[in-house]
């Protein structure tokens, strides 16, 4: 859920931007521009309002309103996104050897756990198109976190 929680530290400019249900690929591609004109991981981008621990954030925001426009842009189409979760792999075990814990013990999932939600916009039956899913396979909002097991986003 990098992509929600990024938004939910943005400024309204930004969060309208990149959850616009009318979204373009060149306003994407200009705040993505203007953030590497910033230089992303400077206090500059958490200035203009883009939030903090930026290039992740940044770059799966953008992708989800990617989804959206692709969304719109191809109405015959079922597009949406969604998150895997915090997955235990090569790059995030160091995370949990470095506070002295398990990756379970950090609430990392397995790989087949975070292939849930990716399996569901696949096989399900997701409601609409242009949308969020959690790990748990649950509309969620793109702007903020929402916790696996809260009820659904209806927005």
């Amino acid at each position: 859920a990098s992509g929600p929680t990024y938004l939910a530290g943005c400024s309204e400019e930004v969060k309208k931007i990149l959850t616009s249900p009318e979204v373009s690929w060149t306003e994407i591609e200009e705040f993505m521009a203007e953030c590497l004109k910033l230089n992303i991981e400077s206090e500059q981008t958490t200035d203009q309002g883009s939030g903090i621990d930026s290039a992740y954030g940044i770059s799966k925001a953008c992708t989800n309103a990617y989804s959206i426009y692709l969304a719109r842009e191809n109405p015959k189409l079922t597009i949406n996104a969604c998150t895997p979760g915090f997955i235990e792999t090569d790059l995030t075990r160091p995370m949990a050897e470095a506070n002295s814990k398990t990756p379970a013990e950090m609430g990392m999932k397995s790989p087949e756990e975070g292939a849930s939600a990716s399996i569901f916009l696949l096989m399900g039956n997701p409601s609409g198109s242009g949308h969020y899913y959690g790990s748990d396979c649950v509309r969620s909002p793109f702007d903020r976190y929402r916790s696996p097991g809260d009820p659904p986003y209806t927005g």
